[in-house]
C-alpha cells in the first residue's frame, strides 16, 4: 500500500512539462454534441484510470487518463513508428531525457475519435509510476475540449455539455493543472486535481514555509522508487466546496513550473469517495456525487489491483 501511494505521487509530478507552453480553455462545450459520447475505462492499480484506444493501424493500446497533467503523452516507441514524427520539434525536458512534439492524428479512445492534436513524445518507462505497457497519457489538452464526468459506479468516461453534481468548487486553470481551494484545519491549500494520486500529496518546503502543522507521523518516513523520503499521516475534515474530506496525505520534496508558486501540491479525486466526478470547462467547476455505497467503490478498487 505504501510503495502504491509514493509511486503514485511520482506520477503526478513527473507529467510537469514546464518547456512546453501551457493549454488554454479552447473549446466552448456549449457548442459540444448534446448527446454524450461513452469510453469505457477500469482501473488499474487501484486508483488508475485506463482507457483502450488506437492510433491509426495501432490498435488495443492502453492509456491513462490524468487530469493532473497539462499535455498529452505518447510513449517515444510508439512516436516513433507514428508518420507523424518526421517533423518532430525536439525539446529538452531534463539532463537525462530527451522529448519531442508530434502530431497525433487518427486517435480514437474507445470508439470515441479525439481531436488532431500536437502531444508530447517521451520514454513513459522512465516513470516508475506508469504501469508498463502504456500506450500514453490522455491529458487536459485533450480533455478540456467537451466538459467531462467520469463515473466509477458504470465505469464509464462521459464526454458531454452536461454536468451537475451533489456538490461543486471552482476550478482554475493553470501551467500545472486544475486547481481547486481547499481548507485544511484553517489553512488554505491550493491543489491540483489528479487522477494520478491515491494520496492529498502536499510540498514539503511550502509546507514548511507556511508553518503547517502537521498530525504526528505514527506511520514512520518511507522511500519512493527515486530514493526520496516520504512521510505519510491521516488527513482529516479537508473542506473542498461544501464537503468535507477524510483521506491520507503524503509529503515529498515537489517540482513546479513557473508561476505556480501559490500550488501546495495535488488532490485525488479518490479523496472525494465520489460516484461521479464531473468537469465543466465552460463554467469552470467541478462537480461530485458522493457515493451512495462505499463498498462498491472500494470493490471496484479492489478489482482494478487483481488485474494487475
Amino acid at each position: 500500500m505504501t510503495r502504491r501511494i509514493l509511486g503514485c505521487t511520482a506520477l503526478a509530478v513527473l507529467f510537469y512539462t514546464p518547456c512546453f507552453s501551457s493549454v488554454g480553455w479552447q473549446a466552448s462545450p456549449a457548442e459540444a454534441e448534446t448527446a454524450p459520447r461513452e469510453i469505457p475505462f477500469e482501473i488499474v492499480n487501484g486508483h488508475l484510470i485506463e482507457v483502450r484506444g488506437s492510433i491509426g493501424a495501432h490498435t488495443k493500446l492502453r492509456f491513462l487518463v490524468e487530469v493532473g497533467t497539462p499535455r498529452t503523452m505518447l510513449d517515444s516507441e510508439l512516436g516513433q513508428r507514428n508518420e507523424n514524427a518526421g517533423n518532430a520539434n525536439q525539446t529538452k525536458a531534463s539532463a537525462s531525457a530527451l522529448q519531442t512534439e508530434v502530431l497525433l492524428k487518427n486517435f480514437l479512445l474507445g470508439s470515441v475519435p479525439m481531436a488532431e492534436i500536437r502531444v508530447i513524445s517521451t520514454d513513459l518507462s522512465q516513470m516508475p509510476a506508469v504501469p508498463p505497457g502504456v500506450a500514453g497519457i490522455v491529458g487536459l489538452d485533450l480533455l478540456q475540449q467537451q466538459n467531462v464526468t467520469i463515473d466509477y459506479f458504470e465505469k464509464k468516461i462521459f464526454l458531454s455539455a452536461r454536468t451537475d453534481g451533489e456538490h461543486q468548487a471552482p476550478i482554475v486553470l493553470n501551467d500545472a493543472g486544475l486547481a481547486v481551494d481547499s481548507n485544511w484545519k484553517g489553512n488554505p491549500l491550493k491543489l491540483i486535481l489528479s487522477t494520478g494520486v491515491e494520496a492529498v500529496a502536499l510540498d514539503q518546503d511550502r509546507v514548511s514555509q507556511r508553518a503547517i502543522k502537521l498530525p504526528d507521523l505514527r506511520s514512520g518516513s518511507f522511500h519512493d522508487d527515486r530514493g526520496t523520503s516520504t512521510s505519510i499521516f491521516e488527513m482529516k475534515e479537508l473542506v473542498l466546496g461544501n464537503a468535507k474530506l477524510t483521506c491520507m496525505g503524503v509529503v515529498r520534496k515537489m517540482e513546479w513550473p513557473k508561476g505556480s508558486e501559490q500550488l501546495m501540491g495535488f488532490l485525488p479525486l479518490e479523496a472525494l469517495r465520489a460516484k461521479r466526478v464531473s468537469f465543466d470547462f465552460e463554467k469552470k467547476m467541478l462537480f461530485w456525487d458522493a457515493s451512495s455505497a462505499s463498498s462498491e467503490k472500494t470493490k471496484l478498487a479492489s478489482n482494478g489491483s487483481k488485474q494487475n
